[in-house]
């Protein structure tokens, strides 16, 4: 989730490097916002504070449901630039993690990347690690796994991570078009 959220920000940094405003970004209003932030909480309290009784096995519909809870959150928000794709993102993120248990990752795309932890089965094991796997032969859907690596963030990133990325894109650049006066006597 790291890879939408940096490219959000990129694009909120280019917004502004061309003289756009965040006149329109801030004043958007979004419906029912703290499923998300419910949601979010949920998955950091279980990566963080890790209860004994937390198993791979046990992780999965927790981690299903985090992600789930935001697919309500972007229904009800459908209306808003962006949101569908970044609906389609999550959801091809969701049929990998259910069909697999948790989200597999390419062993060779961690390498490339520097990101060998993302595939250290230990913290799977040990419930410390909500979402990741390391991709084997049995891995159901593994093009939808995390197979793209992301060498400079030392990152690994899945098709569904792209495109809930280009989803926050085009909300973040839609909502953010109005030209600063200061830009404005600048193309002048």
């Amino acid at each position: 989730m790291k890879i939408p959220i940096v490219i959000a920000l990129v694009t909120g940094l280019a917004a502004l490097w061309t003289g756009r405003s965040f006149t329109g970004l801030s004043t958007l209003r979004l419906r029912h916002s703290w499923i998300i932030f419910v949601a979010l909480g949920v998955q950091v309290f279980f990566v963080a504070f890790p209860p004994s009784w937390l198993t791979p096995s046990s992780a999965t519909p927790i981690f299903v449901l985090t992600l789930a809870a935001p697919a309500l959150f972007l229904a009800m928000n459908r209306q808003v630039a962006g949101m569908l794709v970044v609906a389609i993102g999550l959801t091809l993120n969701c049929l990998v993690i259910l069909a697999n248990g948790a989200m597999p990752v390419s062993s060779s795309a961690a390498r490339v990347a520097g990101a060998e932890l993302l595939t250290d089965t230990r913290h799977v094991e040990h419930g410390t690690h909500l979402r990741n796997e390391t991709m084997t032969e049995e891995t159901v859907l593994p093009i939808l796994g995390d197979v793209i690596p992301m060498p400079g963030m030392k990152l690994v990133a899945s098709p569904g991570d792209l495109i809930l990325a280009a989803g926050l894109v085009q909300l973040v650049w839609s909502r953010t078009t109005k030209r600063s006066g200061r830009a404005e006597a600048l193309a002048v």
